[in-house]
């Protein structure tokens, strides 16, 4: 059996394939849009507030630069 997608052979049995397929289901809606545009939305938004959290300084739009 192959895998239609890379045209290579399955590392699963055929079952456990079709029930990862099944668990997997419904397929999400394919998004055509980058995390940089939804960022730079948001600042537009809000350009007071922070626009993105990690583990580093937190900056907004209207901090100083670095």
């Amino acid at each position: 059996m192959t895998d239609a997608i890379t045209d290579g052979p399955l590392l699963l049995p055929a079952f456990q394939w079709s029930q990862l397929l099944q668990l997997n289901r419904p397929i999400p809606r394919i998004v055509d849009t980058c995390i940089h545009g939804k960022i730079e939305r948001k600042v537009r938004i809000r350009p007071d507030k922070v626009a993105v959290t990690g583990y580093g300084p937190v900056r907004s739009p209207s901090s100083p630069p670095v």
